[in-house]
């Protein structure tokens, strides 16, 4: 600002200033103060000469500018309204525009002018008009807040007590508010501030998720009254207070420094001003925030100024926790400060009855978890499991502070990082509370009481369980909460998933780090598993302690020493104090060892031996058996007379330790009527001192300390006043009875942890985690799931319910807990309504239930595993309800496409079932009319998109379920699934090939059993399916050796060998003629199933089937034989199968057109496939090579075994066609081949020739043996090249003839002699002669 503006608001003020003193009444009061007007004018007009028109504050270096405020200190001084009102005002202004930078007060010593007017000012607070305290709080709110500040230390106090106490006790609501709010402004700039940040900046502030207090609690106080009528309340000392006159110029006024102003001067060590003043409002706001505590203000503590005061202080630490940054939670002061204060406060308003501060402590404790966690892992434990659980499930507590408490969880659930995080620092941490665990299993049982599960858990009384106005929105409210966190799946922490942005990239991710084996074992899982076993061995030993005792040192959990086993019973909390004192009371020698090492580690020093032996006993019951109480009492009383000198032996202190035992429990056993009296006791322990007695005091002190309070165990004794049922205390008491005994519970926790040294605090990043975690999890959450599921109707519950199963069906199904997953998915088909024989109204709960498993199914594909079955199932249960209210019958084999037609009505369909029956399933499936069937259609379509592993489950469960359809009813079967099976055929046959075939060796199985079903509707079903998709399968080529096409085709050439009925078998032949009809030209590895089905067709007893099957050859070797032995991989193998096809139809009895025919489409074979080698004939040597054998012993074979045939024509026929083929092609074969031909084809032929007298049937030697031994004949002397290494042989049969008895055969003999002499004698050798 330039001079001429400094000294236009200068006169601006004065002139208010001045007609405030005008109308003033009191003139003479005011006299001083115009004179210092006047005074200020005459100074202002020397600064403003025009020579001096620029800065100032820089133009007279010598010039007491503090000096100019002189008038405005008087006017705060004389505390009159009007005056103050002007002085505020003009003040205001120029702390705005910045003019009191650096400007002191020449006095001795000097002062700075900011910290004279903030003095000043805060004295202006206890006039009693609303103008003038909205002025006093503009001008502190200004001065902190103006850059720079001009308010430090103990001033900065001064200011935020002063607003502190004006929102508290101003009479003016308006005052209030503004006093809270500018509060809020000078927190917001101090932690600005300490951060680096401009002090107006704003910050954002999560919802810490505890919402307001329903109605019925006021949540906003009426301005609260004092006993008298204008006086604020009583200074607090934790709040620097004002000078009582406030100062002026000439320092007439007090001005020493406070003590708190002292303090603040006395820390050096501050980094900062700026975190010094931070501290300071901290510390003392923690202090002022555990002031008061709420005992007798139950009902309505919101009244009281304390209450106000304590709300206001909670309310600014929270905002300064909130708001804290980098340096606020990086100063080892701060976190000192919040360990030692802040946690006392929060120890103390944590449990209290007082709901605003009950929520207000939760609140704190929420941003202490969220965000200094990393600083508080022992005061966070200890704040759980002393404090907020404990409440949760008391009986005494209030349904207000549960519900809170279940707010603060579900704050904490919101957070899946600080789950995570809870998880690894507590329940992995041997040393720890298994928070994580506790949170969840109590949280079950809430749920469990609210819906009425468990009326005796405890969680909820009668009262709370009933609480008007509606009880039932409020429990809806706590099962909302408690499972919010798992309704998108959302626990992996951020810093986990940071990088995963896909459901593909989180499953490789969690895969590498799940199913691969790592070669370090997380430490932090490795320690869990270590807690687990130890957790399980003490388990044990609390049903039988020595077995756990075994457990525990085999395993190496504990070393089997006495003083080890000593040392665990001393420190492990979670031990059966029965099961110590059993174990320690038996008579092993290593047993009473341990008793003995459990003694010598207690110190009795300085204590009575009533004191000692409480001390004692406080650590494990005493056990029934009197031998074993005497090995205690023994070893006691000789520890006791070591620690003590109070008896002259031993004995002494055995005989009277076992007489206060004996005093103990008749006083205290509910079954003893008549008590021992103090003169009993006394006179029972006459002469155990050595025979001499023990003083008469000392005894009855003993009595009456022993009849006021009983021996207990630790255990007892902390839960002692929370379980407390006495019934002339009003539930207010017993709860603020054992709110002391948790404070106090806690407070000594919290003590033990600060000697200790601090564990470190791990942060989470690791999938590995969150799986034990769900491990942990799963089945408390099932539970809490399944509670509310089956018992409630509240609509949003449901929703909310089946939010959270979805959401853990997800995380389960990602991190491959299988078993979980298909726990929880089983639970939500059940929850269907849609299985079971019993038939049950349909609910809307019922309806979201499905909906939830469709949307699985849809999402969650490639994780459900053994999941799809029950899946599955309720799709398959949930068009059987549909068919059924559209009046199609159940049994209809072409599944709901079909209506009822002549399959008969309804009432035919339910005429054996019960009216209610049928009326529930009709009203059941017009509430299905609300499923969007579309959706499950889209389930099955989007198959194609599982991967490789998911698909293999999903074919497998399907056929599963198709085959419980049909085997429902097999009369009548439902092929709902069998036709989802053809439709996810279609989908899938563009997999891979040995993805493909992994899912076709389930679905071909399945299609072979349903197609031999005792449904004839039902099988010819299949079949035609089976030819639709084979039309679709055939459509794309097959590569070279690959038999993807033989394996698909096979349920065909099952069907057709293993059906008895005609029909079946028919309608497979003609559908194998449609497909090998259209897709003949890509039929490659299928043309051996191809054959195989005509080869057994051909033996049919069935003419019309055989008919088909050679109508079928026929047309393959006339128009795609050459495509049939073509392929270089299946085509000799084709080739083969057709001849052998062909030959059973030659042999086909009933039909000699068929079989005749079938010998001529044999040579025809053989032609076309000789011409598919592409090579000349005429030229060709055909040898033994494997090529050249496949292409002709099929042929010859087939051909020669026909030669025995009964009929004559037909063997005529063969044999004709066998010699005129090797005459033909016989010279072009080289003599390994012929070496082949006859020992493998022609001589069999022959065979009876060699065995005439035992051949029973002559017809063929009668019949056609001379024509086929002419024929060999003709064929040898034709081919003698090739042939005559077999002249030998061929030379012996004919011999044979000649020797029979047989005419006929030995002129054959003859004759072939003769003509092969004459023909081929020429060409005898030397040796042949």
């Amino acid at each position: 600002m330039d001079g001429q503006t400094f000294c236009s608001v200068a006169r601006q003020g004065i002139s208010k200033l001045q007609k405030a003193i005008h109308e003033h009444k009191k003139q003479k009061e005011a006299e001083n103060i115009s004179g210092a007007c006047e005074r200020f004018l005459l100074d202002l007009d020397k600064l403003s000469e025009p020579s001096n028109s620029n800065d100032p504050v820089n133009l007279q270096e010598n010039f007491d500018y503090a000096a100019l405020f002189v008038p405005f200190l008087a006017a705060l001084e004389l505390r009159n309204p009007k005056l103050t009102e002007s002085a505020l005002d003009s003040l205001h202004e120029f702390i705005a525009h910045g003019y009191l930078k650096d400007l002191n007060l020449r006095t001795d010593p000097p002062r700075s002018l900011a910290e004279v007017l903030v003095e000043n000012v805060c004295g202006c607070s206890s006039i009693e008009d609303e103008t003038v305290q909205m002025q006093v709080i503009r001008v502190l709110q200004t001065s902190v807040m103006c850059e720079p500040s001009i308010v430090h230390g103990a001033n900065l106090l001064q200011s935020v007590r002063t607003c502190f106490n004006l929102h508290l006790g101003s009479s003016s609501q308006a005052n209030q508010t503004a006093a809270k709010a500018a509060l809020s402004r000078m927190i917001n700039a101090m932690m600005n501030r300490l951060e680096g940040l401009p002090a107006s900046a704003s910050r954002h502030v999560e919802d810490r998720g505890i919402p307001d207090l329903p109605a019925s609690v006021p949540s906003t106080p009426e301005p609260a009254k004092s006993s008298q009528a204008g006086d604020f309340p009583a200074e607090h000392p934790e709040m620097p207070a004002p000078s009582p006159n406030g100062s002026h110029m000439n320092g007439s006024a007090a001005h020493t420094k406070t003590p708190e102003a002292e303090k603040v001067s006395e820390e050096t060590d501050f980094k900062s001003v700026e975190e010094r003043d931070v501290y300071e409002v901290f510390h003392r706001l923690c202090r002022l925030s555990m002031k008061y505590e709420v005992v007798d203000s139950w009902v309505k503590p919101d009244e009281t100024m304390n209450m106000q005061s304590k709300m206001l202080s909670l309310e600014l630490l929270l905002s300064m926790l909130d708001q804290s940054g980098p340096k606020f939670k990086g100063s080892a002061k701060f976190i000192t400060c919040i360990k030692q204060q802040l946690c006392m406060s929060l120890l103390k308003n944590g449990v209290s009855p007082a709901p605003r501060v009950f929520k207000a402590a939760l609140q704190v404790f929420v941003t202490l978890i969220l965000n200094f966690k990393t600083h508080l892992k022992q005061e966070i434990g200890v704040f759980f499991t002393t404090i907020f659980l404990r409440i949760l499930e008391s009986p005494h507590s209030t349904y207000q502070q549960k519900t809170m408490v279940l707010q603060l969880l579900h704050s904490i659930f919101r957070d899946p990082q600080t789950v995570v995080d809870v998880f690894v620092n507590y329940d992995c941490d041997l040393k720890q509370v298994d928070i994580f665990a506790k949170m969840l299993n109590q949280l079950t049982r809430t749920v469990q009481s609210g819906s009425g599960a468990s009326k005796d858990t405890g969680y909820f009384t009668p009262e709370q369980v009933h609480l008007p106005p509606s009880p039932h929105q409020y429990h809806s409210k706590l099962v909302e909460k408690d499972f919010i966190w798992l309704e998108t799946g959302e626990i992996l922490p951020r810093s986990m998933a940071k990088n995963e942005s896909s459901e593909g990239d989180l499953e490789s991710s969690v895969d590498s780090r799940v199913g691969g084996e790592s070669e370090d074992v997380d430490p932090v899982l490795k320690q869990k598993e270590h807690k687990t076993q130890l957790q399980q061995g003490i388990k044990a030993f609390n049903l039988k302690p020595k077995k756990g005792i075994e457990i525990l040192t085999s395993s190496g959990h504990l070393k089997k020493e006495p003083q080890a086993i000593a040392a665990w019973f001393h420190n492990q909390p979670s031990l059966d104090k029965k099961a110590i004192g059993e174990y320690m009371g038996e008579p092993d020698e290593f047993n009473k060892a341990v008793l003995y090492a459990y003694v010598d580690m207690m110190s009795f020093a300085n204590m009575t031996i009533d004191e000692a032996l409480r001390h004692f006993l406080s650590g494990f019951w005493l056990p029934g058996e009197a031998q074993k109480i005497d090995r205690m009492m023994e070893k006691f009383a000789e520890r006791f007379c070591k620690d003590t000198d109070s008896f002259s032996n031993a004995d002494t202190a055995y005989v009277l330790a076992y007489s206060i035992i004996m005093l103990n429990t008749d006083a205290h056993s509910p079954k003893i009527a008549k008590k021992m009296t103090k003169e009993e006791f006394v006179r029972n322990n006459r002469g155990i001192n050595d025979g001499m007695d023990l003083p008469p005091e000392f005894l009855e002190g003993i009595y009456d300390r022993i009849v006021a309070s009983g021996f207990k165990v630790k255990e007892d004794e902390d839960v002692a006043t929370s379980m407390s049922t006495d019934s002339e205390k009003s539930v207010h008491e017993r709860y603020r009875a054992e709110a002391q005994q948790l404070m106090s519970t806690a407070q000594g926790l919290l003590k033990k942890a600060a000697e200790q040294s601090s564990d470190h605090f791990l942060i989470s990043n690791k999938s590995e985690h969150v799986i034990s975690m769900l491990e942990i999890s799963w089945a408390p959450m099932l539970a809490a799931f399944s509670v509310v599921m089956e018992e409630s109707t509240d609509n949003g519950l449901i929703a909310q319910c089946l939010k959270g199963m979805t959401g853990a069906i997800t995380l389960l199904s990602i991190f491959r807990l299988h078993s979980q997953r298909d726990a929880f998915v089983s639970t939500l088909t059940q929850f269907t309504n849609l299985h079971g024989h019993t038939v049950r109204e349909v609910r809307q709960k019922n309806l979201e239930s499905i909906q939830a498993a469709i949307a699985i199914a849809r999402n969650l594909g490639n994780f459900l595993g053994s999941s799809w079955g029950p899946v599955l199932r309720c799709f398959s249960e949930l068009d059987r309800l549909q068919l059924a209210g559209s009046g199609s019958r159940l049994g209809n084999v072409f599944g709901g496409s079909e209506s009822s037609g002549s399959h008969g009505s309804r009432r035919e369909w339910f005429e054996d079932k019960d009216n209610r029956k049928e009326l529930i399933e009709e009203a059941n499936s017009l509430k299905l009319e609300e499923i969007d069937t579309a959706a499950i259609d889209r389930v099955f379509s989007s198959s194609a998109r599982l991967s490789d592993e998911a698909i293999i489950d999903f074919v497998k469960h399907l056929v599963a379920v198709s085959h419980e359809e049909i085997e429902s009813c097999p009369s009548a079967p439902r092929v709902y699934s069998m036709q989802k099976i053809v439709e996810i055929t279609y989908f899938n046959m563009s997999r891979i090939r040995i993805v493909w075939s992994r899912i076709w060796s389930i679905l071909g199985e399945h299609f072979q059993s349903v197609a031999l079903a005792v449904n004839t509707e039902l099988s010819m079903y299949v079949i035609d399916s089976m030819r639709q998709l084979a039309l679709k399968f055939l459509e794309k080529d097959e590569l070279t050796s690959f038999h993807f096409q033989r394996d698909f085709l096979k349920p065909f050439d099952f069907v057709i060998a293993n059906s008895k009925t005609a029909e079946i078998r028919e309608l497979v032949v003609r559908c194998l003629t449609q497909v090998v009809r259209s897709t003949a030209r890509n039929i490659k590895s299928g043309w051996k199933i191809a054959f195989q089905v005509l080869n057994i067709a051909g033996r049919d007893e069935s003419d019309t089937i055989v008919l088909l099957a050679f109508d079928l050859v026929r047309k393959v070797i006339h128009e795609s034989f050459h495509q049939v032995t073509s392929d270089p991989a299946h085509g000799h193998l084709a080739y083969a199968d057709c001849l052998n096809c062909l030959g059973v139809f030659a042999k086909n009895l009933r039909n000699k057109e068929v079989a005749l025919e079938a010998v001529d489409l044999m040579c025809l074979c053989n032609k076309i496939s000789l011409q598919a080698l592409g090579e000349d004939l005429d030229h060709t040597l055909f040898t033994d090579s494997e090529r050249h054998v496949r292409i002709w012993f099929p042929i010859l074979t087939g051909l020669a075994g026909l030669s025995s045939d009964p009929r004559l024509d037909l063997r005529t026929r063969a044999l004709d066609k066998l010699f005129e083929t090797l005459m033909a092609y016989g010279p072009n074969f080289d003599k390994s081949l012929w070496g082949h031909v006859f020992h493998g084809v022609l001589f069999p032929m022959f065979d009876d020739v060699y065995h005439v007298d035992e051949v029973a049937d002559t017809e063929w030697l009668e019949t056609s043996f001379s024509a086929a031994m002419a024929q060999m004949t003709d064929v040898f002397v034709s081919c003698f090249e090739g042939a005559s290494p077999l002249l030998q042989e061929f030379l012996k049969m004919l011999s044979l003839c000649i020797v029979q008895h047989n005419e006929r055969l030995a002129e054959m003999g003859v004759n072939s002699i003769k003509r092969l002499l004459s023909e081929a004698g020429r060409q005898f050798s030397s040796e042949m002669w």
